[in-house]
């Protein structure tokens, strides 16, 4: 698939920030405005274009968390408990981000918290294309 068809696919809708993209020693450095994520290659690909967009499902962010790395920082604009599950509304560097997080906890509107995404199940697409590249 690509980013058209992934920002379709699931309710809500996948998380598409931008993001300066850099690889080093097998190791995809990703720059956006409130994180910065290192995400290995594995050696599925040997080299990213310098802008990307980085694809992350709101089930495949953990947290809040106070500490770690590649970690999302975001303040909390809407939060709407649905019995199961927690969906978290937040602007990350002036981008929107949607969380599903556990309902069993309290998340002030306005407070800032840090969220700690799947490295596993993260998508980078290229930004000019909108291809797929992992």
């Amino acid at each position: 698939s690509n980013q058209f068809v992934a920002g379709f696919i699931g309710s809500p809708a996948m998380n598409l920030l931008t993001a300066r993209a850099t690889m080093n020693d097998g190791t995809i450095s990703l720059t956006g405005a409130g994180f910065m994520i290192n995400l290995p290659a594995d050696g599925r690909i040997d080299a990213v274009p310098e802008q990307v967009i980085v694809g992350i499902r709101p089930e495949d962010l953990a947290g809040p968390v106070t500490e770690g790395k590649n970690l999302l920082e975001m303040r909390v604009k809407v939060t709407e408990p649905l019995g199961n599950e927690l969906l978290v509304y937040a602007d990350c560097g002036g981008e929107q981000v949607v969380a599903n997080l556990d309902p069993h906890q309290h998340i002030e509107i306005d407070s800032t918290i840090k969220l700690s995404p799947n490295l596993k199940t993260l998508h980078l697409f290229d930004s000019e294309t909108e291809e797929t590249i992992l």
